[in-house]
């Protein structure tokens, strides 16, 4: 009897938790307002490699397909990054077809990475258990022998691996502020920047010859309309119209690092000092720390429609 009504009990609190949050959204849905258009879109298969421009990206729970499934490893499945190795940003990755990478370096040529998805049990295609922010991911495959070696040559480092992140490897957000699923990238599916922000940005920095890119910052989504650093305020977000509709609760803004003084088209590492953290450090500190861009998680209920973000998709916040 006792056992009836503690289950009554829980099924009640249960349903009257998902109503309120099913209130709670659309609350917001009713407060969005129309802030701008998708400018630009991002994909970066293999992490810390150069990005792809697309006109049109697939969306899933950990983030867009293809983005940042793969990852580079050294001898103890420790991922590698251009924070130490700068030359991965000379690297340029792209998707030939749903079963195949291919990565390009000047001086190196190209390969083609046919993908494996399952292990073998031993050999050149075993499951790794790798490590990522001193956090062990599981079920990564590994790529093989031959990309490996490719990848020595250019960065110019022994013993290391390309591993992919098949559907069966699981990888949780921080769960203290969002509970989802993340690919490769350092802690959230979605980074979203604005273009007036990165405007804002380049105006104040001094004594600057050039202006800083957008692929400093890496973002999967750039937005055009907002106020400069107007995403900082947004809550929710929500990407399209109709029957084709994406939404994302902002988790937080994007700490940032010294791989933002790396040019992307060099690999010429500025330092701590330099631009753009030194301009970042005189309006967007807080404590040690400088933020440029929002982390974001999506709905889950947005997989239902067709989850297609495209360049010119209607943007709107609350």
């Amino acid at each position: 009897m006792f056992q009836s009504k503690l289950f009554v009990t829980s099924l009640a609190g249960a349903v009257t938790l998902s109503l309120f949050s099913i209130y709670q959204l659309w609350k917001r849905k009713k407060q969005k307002r129309l802030v701008g258009v998708v400018s630009e879109l991002y994909l970066y298969p293999v992490k810390s490699l150069k990005g792809i421009k697309v006109p049109t990206a697939f969306s899933e729970v950990r983030g867009f397909a293809f983005d940042r499934r793969w990852m580079v490893v050294d001898e103890n499945n420790v991922f590698l990054s251009q924070r130490r190795f700068r030359k991965m940003a000379l690297i340029q990755p792209s998707i030939v077809d749903a079963s195949t990478l291919k990565l390009e370096a000047e001086g190196f040529g190209s390969i083609l990475v046919p993908l494996i998805v399952r292990a073998s049990p031993e050999g050149e295609f075993r499951e790794r258990e790798v490590e990522i922010w001193e956090k062990m991911v599981k079920g990564a495959v590994d790529q093989g022998d031959k990309v490996a070696a490719w990848l020595e040559r250019v960065l110019g480092k022994k013993r290391l691996r390309l591993v992919f992140m098949p559907d069966t490897s699981v990888r949780r957000t921080n769960p203290l502020r969002a509970r989802s699923f993340v690919s490769f990238a350092d802690g959230y599916p979605f980074l979203l920047a604005s273009q007036s922000s990165l405007d804002e940005l380049n105006r104040r920095m001094e004594n600057q010859q050039e202006n800083v890119g957008i692929d400093r910052f890496r973002p999967n989504i750039v937005i055009k309309g907002p106020q400069p650093f107007a995403e900082d305020t947004f809550s929710y977000i929500q990407i399209g119209e109709s029957s084709n509709v994406l939404q994302f609760r902002n988790v937080k803004p994007c700490d940032r690092c010294i791989l933002t003084t790396i040019n992307q088209q060099t690999a010429k590492l500025g330092g701590l000092q330099a631009e753009p953290l030194k301009t970042l450090k005189t309006f967007r500190a807080v404590g040690e720390d400088v933020y440029f861009g929002v982390n974001l998680v999506m709905y889950p209920h947005s997989l239902s429609c067709a989850p297609m973000l495209s360049v010119g998709d209607s943007v709107y916040a609350g």
